[in-house]
């Protein structure tokens, strides 16, 4: 091979891009291209989907490649700008919780060049080269096969990249690493949650929140803690909890909202209280959400407290039941059945707050939390007397009431069939390895249940006020007692071995879910502008099939790029399968520049003669 065509060939590579530290390095030939010692190598090939090449399809080339970052090419241009904005050093930036130690790297090998130097002319901005890191990302990102699954789909990058093969999944996951611990996992969060509050004031009215707890299991050969994993049948197994937040508006579709990373057999509470922390985002969720429901692991007494403190309009169930004929009151409303439907206020969560009365309530606007006593099975009529306790932050309405079955159990299509939707297609896929020796979860609680018993004991002290001799010493031995117990617990909890690690969030997986919630909420939105039921309510897994997964063959124009899908074999999911192809064109997405027209190719067999 000529020395000079070779050196040009490596020159070309690193302007097209110039933080790819693998380009070039000896890696596998992409599966179109002809082999460097046929033809003059890479310089002088002619890759598979150009307009010269000759038309055949290739089954490493998935439509979603494509047609991610067309989709989400305006939040992705918005993302690349504000992170390649100056911004505090990487070792100055926060870490996503106080309490969880975190590691920070330096950036991949070509990547300081873009801090420390000007950009030249001859190779694109910082902004650029991350929008490009980001719109490769997300076209691999909703693959059951991780990383590597990913980079195999990745045959069609080279139509827009412009480079002379895909990147390498190395590439990718290290610069993926760098951004997140850069902050951009918290710059994504935010376009999430700007996205929700679009498709909410779009839709007009409030929404209803959903927040639940789902376990990710991972394979290790360390000591790590385990946790009750539900979907394994509460199995004790190493994981690493996810706290996510679903809202759904007013006749429009589930959109995730929210996810949070936790240490295994961390409660419910633990993801409400990292939802809320954030005061933008609660404000919004407290003004323009009617309920936030949640599972019955929030129904505890110390849960609704803390969410009555915050004013947060909550609705769960109780655990365990009761019959309402033990209840002689009068009923608020009856439900469908005639069947009675008692409401009183919840005491034990309302201990220490004023109770109003009627003629206070309006100006007030609103009472304490309730309890509701609903028939578990209305259908079923005065045949059988079981009954619920259904827990509310604030008083619902009779029409609520009257279907408030009805309103709990949308949890199921709005939140449950949403997280399965998104583990179908790579969700709860372990993008991070690493572990660190932390303490587990019941060791964190430990303490800060002895944080607060010291701080009452503190509190006790200087309250008290003696008045005789006696009284104060026997004050002074139950202090002494109190302070002897808060030693001996704090001596306990210390001596307790840390020999076991749990997964932190210091990779690039926070960045990658929060991607993964952008990319849901995206396809869902498109979705609903379909006519057909079908196609509106369509999971990711049916989507991927019809759809995302399916392999193309690419026309190259001046100014526009046509996709020739592969049909499905059925017939009548093909129907389907056009009206996604229709809502496609009529979102009249592009990429770098040029239009994408996607249509179907004859089915096999059915070919016209010409």
């Amino acid at each position: 091979m000529d020395k000079g065509a070779r050196t040009r060939r490596v020159e070309a590579e690193c302007c097209v891009d110039p933080v790819d530290p693998e380009a070039g390095r000896g890696a596998t030939p992409a599966p179109w291209t002809t082999s460097q010692r046929q033809r003059g190598g890479f310089a002088h090939s002619t890759p598979f989907f150009s307009s010269g090449a000759r038309g055949s399809f290739q089954p490493a080339a998935a439509v979603g490649t494509v047609l991610w970052p067309a989709l989400l090419a305006e939040p992705l241009a918005q993302l690349a700008n504000e992170m390649s904005a100056p911004r505090a050093p990487p070792s100055e930036a926060t870490s996503p919780s106080a309490s969880s130690p975190t590691t920070l790297v330096s950036a991949p090998s070509g990547a300081t060049c873009l801090e420390a130097s000007p950009v030249s002319s001859r190779s694109p901005s910082k902004a650029s080269v991350i929008e490009e890191h980001l719109g490769a990302l997300v076209g691999r990102l909703m693959n059951s096969g991780g990383w590597v699954g990913g980079e195999r789909r990745a045959g069609a990058e080279p139509i827009w990249t412009g480079r002379a093969r895909p990147y390498d999944e190395s590439t990718l996951r290290k610069h993926a690493r760098y951004l997140a611990r850069s902050g951009g996992a918290a710059l994504v969060a935010r376009a999430v949650e700007a996205q929700v509050h679009q498709a909410a004031v779009a839709c007009g009215g409030k929404v209803i929140a959903y927040t639940d707890m789902f376990g990710q299991v991972y394979w290790t050969k360390k000591p790590a803690y385990a946790a009750p994993i539900g979907s394994r049948g509460n199995r004790l197994l190493a994981a690493t909890y996810f706290g996510l937040t679903v809202v759904r508006p007013r006749g429009g579709p589930a959109l995730a909202y929210h996810v949070s990373w936790h240490k295994p057999a961390s409660p419910l509470q633990d993801a409400l209280e990292v939802l809320y922390a954030d005061k933008p985002r609660a404000g919004w969720l407290r003004s323009q959400s009617r309920h936030h429901i949640w599972a019955r692991g929030g129904s505890g007494v110390a849960t609704l407290r803390w969410a009555a403190a915050r004013a947060i309009p909550s609705l769960t169930v109780s655990r365990g039941s009761t019959h309402w004929t033990r209840y002689r009151r009068a009923p608020k409303v009856h439900t469908r059945s005639r069947l009675p439907v008692f409401v009183r206020r919840d005491r034990k969560v309302a201990r220490g707050k004023p109770h109003h009365g009627k003629a206070m309530q309006s100006k007030v606007g609103e009472e304490g939390p309730e309890e509701v006593i609903f028939p578990a099975h209305p259908d079923k009529g005065r045949g059988s007397t079981k009954a619920l306790r259904y827990r509310t932050g604030r008083p619902l309405t009779k029409a609520a009431l009257r279907k408030l079955d009805r309103l709990y159990k949308t949890r199921w299509p709005s939140n449950e069939n949403a997280l399965k939707a998104l583990v179908a297609v790579g969700f709860d896929r372990n993008l991070d390895r690493g572990l660190v020796t932390t303490t587990s979860r019941g060791i964190d609680g430990a303490r800060t249940r002895l944080q607060a018993r010291e701080q009452a004991l503190s509190d006790e002290i200087e309250a008290f006020v003696p008045t005789t001799l006696p009284q104060t010493m026997q004050a002074i031995r139950r202090f002494a007692r109190k302070k002897r117990g808060c030693d001996e617990q704090q001596a306990r909890r210390l001596k307790a071995p840390q020999d076991k690690g749990a997964r932190m969030p210091t990779g690039a997986e926070g960045l990658c879910k929060n991607l993964m919630l952008l990319m849901h909420n995206a396809i869902a939105l498109l979705l609903l502008r379909s006519r057909l039921h079908q196609v509106r309510t369509m999971s990711l897994g049916r989507l991927h099939e019809l759809l995302l997964g399916r392999s193309f063959l690419a026309c190259l124009e001046e100014r526009q790029t046509t996709l020739w899908i592969e049909p499905v074999p059925c017939a009548s999911e093909r129907l389907l399968q056009q009206e996604l192809v229709r809502l496609l064109n009529e979102a009249s997405l592009s990429l770098k520049g040029r239009s994408l027209l996607f249509k179907l190719r004859e089915p096999h067999g059915e070919t016209k003669a010409l």
